[in-house]
């Protein structure tokens, strides 16, 4: 695994982090996503579902995204203000 998608990996679950990936479709995603205080919300063993992908969840769309790590172009810095996600039954409901 290259250093780029270990970076992302730390800073997601530290909060909320800005990264471009490119899409199946070769089309570029910018993408607002964040694995911290969401790991409740995770189904299965804990463990990643396909050892090519990436899963996140991007705080934008309110919903779970994945993307292929080889198609990671870049990442940002963590945000400072992290918005936490607070959970209500399956909805999302972001707080600042």
């Amino acid at each position: 695994m290259n250093r780029l998608i270990i970076s992302l990996e730390e800073k997601l679950h530290k909060g909320i982090v800005s990264f471009v990936y490119l899409k199946k479709d070769g089309s570029r995603r910018n993408a607002n996503g964040t694995l911290y205080g969401i790991g409740h919300t995770i189904k299965g063993n804990g463990g990643r579902s396909c050892k090519w992908t990436l899963n996140y969840y991007d705080v934008d769309c309110q919903a779970w995204r994945s993307f292929l790590i080889e198609n990671l172009i870049s990442v940002g810095e963590v945000r400072q203000k992290t918005i936490v996600p607070i959970f209500h039954g399956k909805r999302v409901i972001l707080h600042s």
